[in-house]
């Protein structure tokens, strides 16, 4: 992966394996996919490259991109159902409609890649997911209080889903 990078291009599948290796685990694997990407380890890495990743599933189906545009900006429904002031996640959402734009404009890899690998761009788009994620758990609060090790639920989500930032600090400094 190259320094800087937050999502690396295509690589080979085996260059996961130390050389030595080739176990049964590693052929396995190796049969099913021929490539990887890397997703620096910042705290971040989970939203991003399961976003990336769905991106780049969809990037040559222009009705799946455009569904996935129009569930994105339905998702303000679910900011304001969980108490969310717009000012809270229109910047981010505006962020997000605007890469799924750039991927329906440009369906190339190497132009999601390069939003990816924008920080500013990267970070609206965890953000974005990680807001989506608190307004989801707060607004079925009743199944998930269960789930959280904290006095309740809007304090879990603002300590450990909406702390983005101190994450990306903590890991980069």
């Amino acid at each position: 992966m190259e320094a800087g990078s937050l999502v690396s291009s295509r690589e080979d599948i085996s260059s996961l394996f130390p050389e030595q290796t080739t176990g049964p685990k590693n052929k396995d694997l190796s049969s099913q996919f021929s490539s990887v990407r890397q997703v620096r380890g910042d705290g971040n890495c989970f939203y991003r490259a399961l976003f990336f990743a769905h991106l780049e599933s969809v990037l040559h189906n222009a009705r799946a991109l455009q569904r996935l545009k129009e569930r994105i900006v339905q998702t303000c429904e679910d900011f304001t159902s969980a108490g969310f002031d717009e000012s809270s996640f229109k910047q981010q959402l505006s962020t997000v409609v605007n890469v799924v734009e750039q991927c329906q404009a440009d369906e190339q890899e190497n132009q999601l890649l390069r939003l990816f690998n924008e920080q500013l761009t990267s970070d609206g788009v965890v953000q974005y997911l990680r807001l989506l994620t608190s307004a989801h758990l707060q607004n079925n609060a009743d199944f998930f209080c269960n789930f959280v090790e904290a006095p309740n639920l809007h304090m879990y989500c603002q300590q450990e889903v909406r702390l983005w930032r101190w994450r990306v600090i903590m890991w980069t400094s």
